[in-house]
């Protein structure tokens, strides 16, 4: 069977075992999900068999982080990334498949979402008119050609050609397993960034909302790494912003970034609310004589009340409402306290308990796009990215 014979013969599978790869913008490694996915009916049943997330190694995390920022980056080096990063995810899958005792034979299809340098939903072209645009690295030509098998990836361009932001993408795959008739719900993602999806409860995903609503753990971890030591990315439990108080001046000024005002769909990252924004941050916070935990509890802050804010503002708050909360995010419990203060009518749950493992989420929801585009189908919500049409995702690489 030549490569466009088992293509095709893929296509016209009912279930197909699909390994997720996604690493977002907090850069805490490489999570792979190994994922059966059967179509029923017009029904998808999801399960997974695999979860691991690997770390980056130091090195290339630090060139990954150093090309995240356009001060630093330089073209040849974002070349080279490309590749080698490529070459990285295709060994890493065959490394799990070994850990996993699973003959890579049996698995159909990789997804790889690829690591996101730069994301510009409010860039300009040549002749001065708004341009939007995005770059994942991790080449899945290589890939394929390490681990012999059909990689989907550059799952957002596309988007961004019939017109979307190209982000946030996983609120299908939420409205397609969780979407319930007659049970308004949220699923909210509190990784690198904080997103949220607004199922109303209908048949329609038109009626879907979902949306970035700015920085979740990106400013605590650089904060933690830059203010309190530089082995540690993350705020464990939220102790160190429990130490500290936030500063209401600084806060109410960080809450006036025009982000916030914006009116969905939007979208954003590193780009925005990265090394740049928390240098700003430190620079106005000397003014005030802030300690490094003050610094970090105002930045903690700074996320649940922009949480508060898109609630608000954009979601029906004549009812309760039950919030389901994925991420790294969920386990600072100074953080979670904080919105569940903000937002007392919210009834919060983990999102376990829909019966998905949390950490594996978004792995899984690009798998399931994978599946999708496989099957020639559209995933694509104009409420949610802006765009002006439905279309499939993802990008072909043959083995």
């Amino acid at each position: 069977m030549n490569k466009m014979e088992q293509l095709f013969a893929l296509s016209h599978q009912n279930k197909r075992r699909i390994i997720g790869i996604m690493s977002g913008t907090s850069l805490d490694g490489v999570d792979l999900a190994l994922t059966a996915i059967t179509r029923m009916d017009q029904k998808l049943d999801v399960q997974l068999e695999h979860f691991t997330t690997i770390p980056y190694p130091s090195i290339l995390k630090e060139q990954i982080q150093e090309q995240l920022q356009p001060h630093l980056s330089s073209v040849d080096q974002i070349c080279a990334l490309h590749t080698d990063l490529g070459q990285f995810l295709g060994k890493t899958v065959l490394n799990v498949l070994k850990e996993w005792n699973e003959d890579p034979t049996a698995v159909d299809c990789i997804a790889s979402h690829g690591q996101t340098l730069f994301h510009l939903p409010n860039g300009n072209n040549w002749e001065g008119d708004r341009l939007i645009a995005t770059l994942q690295i991790g080449d899945a030509d290589q890939i394929a050609a390490l681990t012999g098998k059909i990689t989907v990836s550059d799952f957002r361009m596309k988007d961004i050609a019939v017109g979307g932001e190209g982000a946030p993408l996983i609120p299908y795959v939420n409205y397609l397993l969780f979407s319930e008739p007659g049970k308004p719900r949220v699923l909210h993602n509190l990784g690198g960034i904080s997103n949220l999806t607004y199922l109303p409860g209908s048949h329609n995903p038109q009626d879907v909302l979902a949306f970035d609503t700015g920085p979740a753990n990106v400013l605590i971890n650089l904060a933690v790494a830059e203010l309190i030591d530089s082995d540690q990315h993350f705020d464990e439990d939220g102790r160190i912003a429990a130490k500290g108080k936030a500063h209401v001046g600084l806060l109410e000024y960080l809450l006036e970034d025009p982000f916030f005002k914006l009116s969905p769909p939007k979208s954003t990252g590193r780009e925005l609310f990265g090394a740049a924004y928390l240098e700003k941050v430190l620079t106005l916070a000397k003014g005030y004589h802030l300690s490094p935990e003050d610094i970090i509890a105002t930045l903690t802050s700074l996320t649940a009340r922009s949480i508060q804010n898109a609630y608000e503002r954009f979601l029906p708050s004549d009812q309760p409402m039950d919030v389901y909360f994925s991420g790294g995010g969920v386990h600072n419990q100074t953080l979670m306290q904080e919105i569940e203060t903000l937002l007392p009518h919210l009834n919060i749950h983990l999102f376990s308990e829909l019966g998905m493992n949390p950490d594996a989420w978004e792995a899984i929801g690009f798998a399931v796009l994978a599946n999708e585009f496989l099957s020639g189908n559209s995933v694509t919500l104009p409420g949610v990215t802006g765009c002006q049409t439905a279309t499939t995702l993802g990008k072909l690489s043959l083995p």
